[in-house]
């Protein structure tokens, strides 16, 4: 079963009924919004529905079946609104692609006018009679979810600009190669309405504005859509969910001449990220094979974040982590090139983002003259994350200036981690560091540990599953 996973603030949708929140700047160019729950127009029109659509349940998208199924809009409520030309427009939709080797048509204006389609997983925009004006390829699979874009103008025709978003990013331009799109007949979502070409899938909800939008304007619909829609006599309100929580902290221990171990950790809550830092502490040159979690049971491999070797390379850090770890007590197997003295530490967290949990490794090195500080700046994108950093040193009283989780001290040294235990709000720079004694060796290395809510470093960050969104504990209040 794929589960995405949607922030907070993108997962109140709007409880029906509904209207357009005219006093958002983003709604001065918006023509027409339609979402399952409700539709609303610039105009205050309500349109006809057809096939099964139903507008009762909050939150969930509506399936179009791909054989004949679709739902009418009236005559006009795309028309290019405030004097702009059709040939200049944005369309934004929240869709999850049933099939995308086939043409399946978003939305359509009659015969096909003004429509923009899926075939093949490429982004067609049409105009009558279904003339291809433009394609940029690629862009969608099979049962994939996101946020698609697209923006023509200027309304000159061929040789027009084209622009197709995914997720909020820029995924492809190409230039029109006929004339400008225009409007004939009534509008469609889920077909164009005459040859058909019906989606297969689900749609959330479709915008369309008359003027082309911006790249940061499309990254502000794809991060919070919802925006534009306001609850009658209420606020609309986005929900917040919990944040990245501390879960449990454990550590192997001060392991002399060993080159594997295994060691006890204990993961509750969800959205889990365990971070395991292996702390070596002798013979230049070893490195760590492996990091498996739960290896008694389904021994799933931890993904390797970021080294940092000390300045005579007997001293190693290396920061692991997994997300999804699986609940319980389980194992934690960890093997080195060679048989040297070592430590393994591991802190588990709540709240963490489950396809891009991390960003942001840094890390530095030095040997002290007199008694300094083992630092490293850590800088997050992604507001509301915390910070992990882990510590590496032949000195065996290094102290965290953060907060410490874990310090294991044995004859060769110390190995430790520390977090700044709260999210780092707004986004920018945390400094992790240790004390460590004149003459100490070190390396210390560090990452920012990215929450639910910040969105994907590569896709729509959705807590949907096959189609509904999950909203927690409820919509509006």
């Amino acid at each position: 079963m794929a589960v995405l996973i949607l922030p907070s603030r993108f997962t109140q949708q709007p409880q029906y009924p509904t209207r357009i929140d005219s006093g958002n700047p983003i709604c001065s160019d918006l023509v027409s919004a339609w979402t399952n729950n409700s539709i609303g127009f610039a105009g205050g029109v309500r349109p006809t529905t057809g096939g099964t659509v139903s507008y009762g349940a909050a939150g969930i998208g509506r399936a179009f079946n791909g054989t004949s199924d679709t739902i009418s809009l009236p005559a006009g409520s795309i028309t290019p609104a405030m004097g702009v030309s059709s040939g200049v427009f944005t369309r934004f939709a929240v869709v999850k692609v049933g099939a995308a080797n086939s043409t399946r048509s978003i939305s359509g204006s009659g015969n096909g006018t003004l429509g923009w389609r899926l075939t093949n997983g490429d982004v067609v925009v049409l105009n009558v009679g279904n003339t291809v004006l433009g394609t940029v390829s690629g862009v969608v699979s099979a049962n994939e979810i996101c946020t698609l874009g697209v923006t023509v103008g200027t309304g000159s025709g061929a040789g027009d600009p084209m622009s197709v978003y995914k997720n909020g990013v820029l995924f492809g331009s190409t230039t029109l190669s006929n004339g400008a799109p225009t409007v004939v007949g009534a509008p469609f979502i889920g077909s164009n309405g005459a040859s058909a070409q019906y989606f297969d899938g689900t749609i959330w909800a479709h915008l369309h504005f008359s003027r082309v939008k911006s790249a940061a304007e499309i990254l502000a619909l794809h991060n919070n859509m919802w925006q534009v829609f306001q609850a009658p006599r209420r606020k609309l309100f986005f929900g917040v969910t919990a944040g990245i929580a501390l879960d449990a902290t454990a550590n192997s221990g001060y392991q002399a001449a060993q080159s594997t171990y295994t060691f006890n950790r204990t993961v509750t809550g969800s959205n889990t990220f365990l971070a395991v830092d292996v702390h070596i502490l002798s013979v230049p040159g070893t490195t760590v094979t492996s990091v498996v979690d739960d290896s008694a049971g389904a021994a799933v491999a931890m993904t390797l974040i970021g080294v940092k070797s000390t300045v005579s390379g007997a001293g190693r850090i290396e920061c692991w982590g997994l997300a999804g770890a699986a609940t319980g007590t389980k194992t934690i197997a960890v093997t080195l090139t060679a048989s040297v003295a070592s430590a393994a530490t591991a802190v588990s967290y709540t709240g963490a983002h489950q396809t891009s949990p991390t960003e942001g490794f840094s890390s530095a090195q030095a040997t002290n003259v007199g008694a300094a500080f083992a630092t490293v700046d850590i800088t997050s994108v992604a507001d509301n994350c915390w910070i992990h950093g882990a510590c590496v040193s032949d000195d065996t009283t290094i102290t965290a200036n953060q907060t410490s989780r874990n310090n294991v001290t044995g004859a060769l040294g110390s190995g430790a981690n520390e977090d700044n235990n709260g999210p780092k709000t707004p986004a920018g720079v945390v400094t992790m560091s240790y004390d460590v004694s004149a003459l100490g060796t070190w390396a210390i290395g560090g990452y920012a540990i990215r929450p639910i809510a910040a969105s994907s470093l590569g896709g729509i960050i959705a807590n949907v599953v096959y189609g509904a969104f999950n909203a927690v504990k409820g919509y509006f209040s």
